[in-house]
């Protein structure tokens, strides 16, 4: 006997595969966000996530709480703490990091750099994504970040604020 509801059960599974290939696709953002880190930079949860996009066009953003002690052991070390650091596991080796480079950002790069429209979340969603803090942070030195090749991506570390986020827009 051939139930009526099969085709819709189908159409179903079809679009929930699809959806999920394109969730884990898009930048790894939705499946595994700590891997967007190096894990050096040691955190204990994550604040607020969003992503948005279809293909190879997105925003993602994740804000992390980090472990205190990371954060202490950043404010001690500075800039030494990411010698010879490992690069994040989600890394796209035909777009890597830069070498990290202590806070602030020259006012004149925030326009090239794509990855800064994504503090706040991806288009507008609610959350605490620390957006003021990370401004701030960006603006003021005893904060690190490593950009991607393009400048799409963005890691940001704040010991003192005891945060770290992912920044992509591309």
């Amino acid at each position: 006997m051939h139930s009526p509801l099969l085709p819709q059960l189908r159409f179903l599974r079809a679009t929930f595969t699809v959806g999920l290939l394109t969730c884990s696709f898009l930048l790894g953002a939705c499946s595994d966000v700590r891997g967007e880190l190096p894990e050096k930079v040691e955190v204990t949860e994550v604040i607020a996530s969003s992503s948005t996009g279809v293909f190879m066009e997105g925003c993602a953003t994740v804000v992390y709480r980090l472990d205190p002690a990371t954060a202490d052991t950043l404010m001690q070390q500075g800039a030494g703490f990411f010698r010879d650091i490992e690069p994040p596991r989600n890394e796209n080796p035909r777009n890597p990091y830069s070498e990290w480079m202590e806070t602030p950002l020259p006012d004149a790069r925030l326009n090239h750099i794509h990855a800064v429209r994504a503090i706040g979340g991806c288009e507008g969603d609610g959350g605490d994504f620390r957006a003021r803090e990370i401004e701030l942070a960006l603006r003021a030195p005893g904060s690190f970040y490593a950009l991607t090749r393009n400048k799409e991506g963005m890691i940001l570390v704040v010991p003192r604020s005891r945060l770290a986020a992912f920044l992509y827009v591309g």
